[in-house]
C-alpha cells in the first residue's frame, strides 16, 4: 500500500498545484493560436456565405474542415 492510499487528501493539494510541463507550456500557446485562427476562418466563412443555399453551404463547410 502507498501513502496516498492511506491518506489521499495529504497529496491532493500538491497535485493540484503542479506546474505544467515544459512541453505543455510550449505547445499550449501554439494550439490556442491555431484554434483562434480556425474560429476566425469559420466565422469569416459563415459571414461570407450566409446567403447561399443551406445544403451547399453545409457541404462546402464540411469539405473545407475535412481538408478535401
Amino acid at each position: 500500500m502507498t501513502l496516498q492510499s492511506f491518506f489521499p487528501s495529504v497529496l491532493a493539494p500538491a497535485v493540484a498545484e503542479r506546474r505544467p510541463s515544459w512541453w505543455a507550456r510550449l505547445i499550449g500557446p501554439i494550439v490556442a493560436d491555431r484554434q483562434r485562427k480556425a474560429d476566425a476562418y469559420v466565422a469569416d466563412h459563415l459571414r461570407r456565405h450566409a446567403s447561399e443555399h443551406r445544403n451547399q453551404f453545409i457541404l462546402e463547410l464540411e469539405r473545407r474542415l475535412l481538408g478535401q
